[in-house]
C-alpha cells in the first residue's frame, strides 16, 4: 500500500510538470502572426523580389525578437534615420540624415497643437499624390521638437529670412541667393508693413523705378522700395512720409529725366531725388490735362530707358504721349489684350505688367500690344518680393 501511494504520488509530480505552462519566450515565439507587424512587414518587403530577397535600395524594417517595431529605424541607402511607434508609424520631426547623429527616440510625443511646423510641413505634403512636396513648393525647416526654426530657406527660390515662433516671416529680414543668410539672432529694425505690404495678395497700385537701381512699388497709403545695389531687402514706408503733398493712392508712376512722376486722379506730382529723400519740384502738382494732355483716371504708364514716350494705359487702351512736344499731347493709341491691368512698368529686362496677384513679362510694348497669347503668370508676392507663400 505504501509503495502504491509513492508510485502515484511520482507520477502527479511528473504530470503537473508536463502540464506546466511554457516560459515566455516560447509563448512570444509562438504568437499569431497578426501580432508580429514588423515580421510581416520585413516579408512583405522581401516577397516584392525574386529569390526572397529585398530590392536594392527598398526600406527593410528592424524588428526585435518578438517581431515589433524597434523604436529606431535607420535606412541602409539613404543613411535617415527615425524613431517610429508600435504601428512602426515614423514619429514626426525624428528623421535625422546622415552626418546628423541618430535621434533620441526616448523622448515623448508633444501634442500635436504643440508642434506648429510639422503640422504645416504635413499639410503642405498632403496636397499631392504620394506624400510628396509639389515641385517649386516651400516645405518649412522644423526642429526635433516641431517648432519653426528662426531661419528658413525656400529651395527652389534661394531667398531666406526670420521667422517668430508662429513662423511668420519678421518684415524686412528676407535676402535673396546673392545677399548670403540674414542673422535671426538680430530682431531687425523694420515695421510690420514691411511684412504685410510685401507678402500681401492685393493689387500694385503703381510701380516704376528711380535711377535705374531703386525700385519703388505703391499700394493704398504705402509704398515699398528696393536698392538694387545693396542686400538690404523690400522696406515699406507711408507714402506721407517721404512724398510731400501726396496722401496715398497713386494710380500711376513713371520716371523721365531723372524725375519721378506720380499720379492721383487728375494731378501730377513731379519729384527729384537726391540719393536719400524725395523733394517735390517747384510748381507741382499740375493738372494731368496741362501736364500731359491726357485725361484720367490712368490705368498706368511708363516710360522704356532714355525713349522721350510716354505708354499709358486707360483701360483696354495704350496711349502714347511725346514727352519732348510742346504742348504734350497722344501721338499714338493702340488696343491692349487686357480686359483691365493694375500697373506696368517697363525696365532692361522688358515690360512687366501687373494683374491682381501676378504679372506678366513682355519684351516691348509692340509685344504687348499685339500679344493675342498670355505669356506665363508670375505671383508677385513670390518672384517679386520673394514671400514663401
Amino acid at each position: 500500500m505504501r509503495l502504491l501511494s509513492q508510485t502515484l504520488c511520482l507520477c502527479l509530480v511528473l504530470a503537473v510538470c508536463h502540464t506546466a505552462p511554457p516560459n515566455l519566450d516560447v509563448m512570444l515565439k509562438d504568437q499569431p502572426e497578426n501580432h508580429k507587424p514588423c515580421h510581416q512587414h520585413k516579408d512583405k518587403v522581401k516577397g516584392k523580389s525574386p529569390g526572397g530577397q529585398p530590392m536594392p535600395g527598398a526600406f527593410v524594417p528592424q524588428c526585435n525578437e518578438h517581431g515589433h517595431y524597434e523604436p529606431l529605424q535607420c535606412h541602409g541607402s539613404t543613411g535617415h534615420c527615425w524613431c517610429v511607434d508600435s504601428r512602426g508609424e515614423e514619429r514626426a520631426g525624428t528623421r535625422k540624415g546622415p552626418g546628423s547623429g541618430k535621434p533620441n527616440c526616448d523622448v515623448p510625443d508633444q501634442p500635436e497643437n504643440h508642434k506648429p511646423c510639422w503640422q504645416y510641413k504635413d499639410k503642405v505634403k498632403g496636397k499631392s499624390p504620394g506624400g510628396q512636396p509639389m515641385a517649386g513648393a516651400f516645405v518649412p525647416q522644423c526642429n526635433e521638437h516641431g517648432h519653426y526654426e528662426p531661419l528658413q530657406c525656400h529651395g527652389s527660390t534661394g531667398h531666406c529670412w526670420c521667422v517668430d515662433s508662429l513662423g511668420e516671416e519678421r518684415g524686412g529680414t528676407r535676402k535673396g541667393p546673392e545677399c548670403g543668410k540674414p542673422n535671426c539672432d538680430v530682431q531687425g529694425n523694420v515695421t510690420e508693413d514691411t511684412r504685410r505690404e510685401s507678402c500681401s495678395q492685393a493689387p500694385l497700385d503703381a510701380v516704376t523705378s528711380v535711377n535705374h537701381n531703386k525700385t519703388l512699388a505703391f499700394r493704398g497709403d504705402n509704398y515699398m522700395q528696393i536698392d538694387q545695389q545693396s542686400c538690404d531687402g523690400w522696406r515699406a514706408f507711408p507714402i506721407v512720409d517721404s512724398f510731400k503733398d501726396l496722401h496715398g493712392n497713386v494710380t500711376a508712376a513713371f520716371s523721365y529725366t531723372g524725375q519721378l512722376h506720380l499720379i492721383k486722379g487728375e494731378q501730377v506730382f513731379v519729384y527729384t531725388y537726391n540719393g536719400e529723400q524725395f523733394e517735390l519740384v517747384e510748381g507741382f502738382p499740375k493738372p494731368l490735362k496741362d501736364e500731359l494732355g491726357i485725361n484720367g483716371p490712368l490705368d498706368a504708364a511708363f516710360v522704356c530707358g532714355e525713349e522721350s514716350v510716354l505708354h499709358v494705359i486707360k483701360g483696354k487702351q495704350m496711349f502714347d504721349v511725346e514727352l519732348t512736344a510742346t504742348p504734350r499731347g497722344v501721338v499714338g493709341e493702340v488696343p491692349l489684350p487686357f480686359h483691365k491691368l493694375d500697373a506696368a512698368t517697363c525696365s532692361l529686362k522688358g515690360i512687366t505688367v501687373f494683374v491682381g496677384p501676378e504679372h506678366f513679362k513682355y519684351t516691348s510694348p509692340m509685344n504687348l500690344a499685339f500679344s493675342r497669347i498670355s505669356p506665363i503668370p508670375h505671383k508677385t508676392s513670390l518672384k517679386m518680393f520673394g514671400c514663401s507663400h
